[in-house]
């Protein structure tokens, strides 16, 4: 009776370690998977913000953006890449540094995020004036810059609307500027 129950349970501890294996190995390649599309689309980025930067030099005489667009793909492209290749690595080997890296990588970026957020909701009415403020120097360049125009006009589509309060504003800065 008792070399039965040995057996009963061994085969019940074999029955449990095949489904833990198999539930951590469809673990380890979604998160080998994911990592790997994460990290293409660092490089993506990190590839189109050079790009960006040879083609078109800095835009920042937009004088539309508070920060140059290829800076910000450049920099977002590399901190993609960065926490991709740790958590694609880390999950491909099984490597637990990697993956730490990885997790604090994950936790720092979300907390960032969570305190620009924060601060974007405390400040909301600076904010508001700063975003104004760069859509009237927009429309001043409205003219100047082919890339510049295509942008607000891909926005002004997007958000169904026209100019900073209203299509008036809008005509009556150009028309001064004619």
């Amino acid at each position: 009776k008792q070399w039965y129950q040995r057996r009963v349970r061994g085969n019940k501890r074999e029955k449990n370690k095949k489904k833990n294996m198999a539930s951590r190995t469809f673990v380890k390649y979604s998160l080998f998977a994911f990592n790997i599309l994460f990290w293409l689309m660092g490089t993506f980025l990190l590839v189109v913000g050079l790009w960006s930067k040879t083609e078109k030099g800095n835009l920042m005489d937009f004088n539309s953006m508070a920060v140059d667009p290829a800076t910000v793909l450049l920099v977002v492209g590399a901190l993609m890449f960065w926490i991709g290749f740790f958590g694609w690595v880390g999950a491909l080997r099984e490597n637990v540094k990697f993956l730490m890296v990885f997790g604090v990588s994950l936790v720092i970026l979300f907390l960032a995020e969570a305190a620009v957020g924060i601060i974007a909701f405390i400040m909301k009415e600076k904010v508001k004036e700063v975003v104004q403020e760069h859509m009237y120097d927009s429309i001043k360049a409205y003219r100047d810059d082919s890339d510049l125009r295509d942008a607000v006009n891909v926005a002004q589509r997007t958000f169904k609307c026209c100019g900073v309060k209203s299509f008036k504003l809008f005509n009556t800065t150009l028309n001064k500027l004619i």
